[in-house]
């Protein structure tokens, strides 16, 4: 497949970075992996995927994908999950910082949400990636967070909300903004 530039305008802005959002297992995830797929180019960035799974809820660990290093994000904290801030402000913003540093000309950031709340040093290295050289494809938890809505407002980015649309509009949509 020909390589083509993400990086087209539309109604006077700049359309560079694709947002994917939705409730939890309506296919965001499956929706960037089929773009990245079809764009046939190297990636960064990270991969949220389930841990373990207990009586309260799954339990989280990220994935980097330049490494294949992995590190827990959640854990059990008596009858729920929590996040696990220092994982974020370690790890996770080192994990992006590479990610924007690497030659790969798309970072994915698979998924954002609420447990990274308390790391701002992570959430520092996520909102400059967006300025960085890369494209970036982010999978968001829908969820009212300041840092997910200011994403979600960015003129540079092609939001889709897999809430309001079906996942073969939502590919056209993305297949026609990135790939045509």
């Amino acid at each position: 497949m020909k390589e083509r530039s993400p990086n087209r305008e539309k109604e006077g802005s700049f359309v560079r970075h694709l947002v994917i959002t939705g409730v939890r297992q309506i296919g965001k995830s499956t929706l960037a992996n089929r773009y990245l797929t079809a764009r046939g180019v190297e990636y960064a960035g990270y991969r949220t995927k389930v841990r373990e799974r207990t009586e309260v809820g799954p339990i989280y660990e990220m994935e980097e994908l330049l490494t294949g290093n992995r590190q827990p994000i959640s854990r059990l904290d008596g009858d729920h999950i929590a996040g696990i801030p220092e994982i974020f402000e370690e790890f996770g913003a080192e994990v992006v910082r590479r990610g924007m540093a690497s030659d790969a000309p798309v970072l994915l950031l698979d998924e954002v949400g609420r447990f990274e709340r308390s790391s701002p040093q992570f959430l520092s290295a996520l909102m400059a990636s967006f300025s960085g050289k890369q494209q970036v494809v982010a999978v968001l938890k829908q969820e009212k967070l300041p840092y997910l809505e200011a994403i979600k407002a960015r003129e540079d980015i092609l939001l889709v909300d897999l809430d309001t649309m079906t996942r073969e509009a939502a590919w056209t949509l993305v297949r026609e903004e990135f790939l045509q």
